[in-house]
């Protein structure tokens, strides 16, 4: 996984490198509410670490919603160069805490921006991302983060409009090392038990959908 990000990173600076000499277009900056899928084996893992503890707890996460910002520079050739941060999780209440923010780097490619009729539909641009992702994450269970491959389509629309709205679905492969308890009854009646501790990777974002404003 660090190869990839290695990997990300050298086609970025090559990219910046290419398109240089063209005459830059703007700066976008998608912010919006993202759905993802992750979230609910990173829940169950905390809960059954804690059972396992000898905690008698209900708590879960339940609310796989966070903000996400996408800033990027787009170039008149269609290529835009970006960054991606969110969405965050922040789980600080309770025995045992757990945040993390995704952060990544990407390129992108947007069909016919220039336009004003894009794919036969007006002010409407569809494009593709790829790059990378890192989770800076901490808390009780977390052992350690590695950088993983992240992909993306999207649509925007009114594109030319000072405010613009988007729907993506997008990828993310990076993963966080967890704890992970396992509990084992020492009697038939459940009341005495031990546990052994192993490690496990989870991706913590995994497929994403995203509603944006484009500014």
């Amino acid at each position: 996984m660090k190869r990839q990000l290695f990997c990300c990173i050298c086609v970025l600076s090559f990219t910046i490198f290419t398109v240089s000499s063209a005459r830059a277009a703007e700066w976008r900056f998608p912010i919006g509410l993202s759905f993802i899928s992750g979230l609910t084996e990173i829940s169950d893992l905390r809960y059954n670490n804690m059972e396992a503890l000898g905690y008698a707890t209900t708590e879960w996460f339940d609310w796989p919603l966070g903000f996400t910002l996408q800033p990027y520079y787009e170039f008149d050739n269609g290529l835009g160069i970006g960054t991606g941060i969110g969405p965050g999780i922040f789980a600080l209440e309770g025995e045992f805490s757990f945040t993390n923010i995704p952060v990544g780097l990407d390129l992108r490619y947007i069909f016919s921006h220039s336009s004003n009729t894009s794919l036969y539909i007006k002010n409407t641009s569809f494009y593709i991302r790829a790059g990378a992702r890192y989770n800076i994450a901490s808390g009780e269970f977390v052992k350690s983060s590695s950088p993983g491959a992240f992909g993306a389509i999207g649509i925007e629309f009114n594109r030319m409009k000072s405010l613009g709205l988007g729907l993506e679905l997008a990828y993310d492969a990076s993963e966080i090392e967890f704890e992970k308890f396992e509990k084992h009854y020492l009697d038939s009646e459940g009341n005495f038990w031990d546990y052994t501790v192993s490690t496990v990777k989870i991706r913590p974002t995994g497929i994403m959908l995203s509603f944006l404003a484009i500014f």
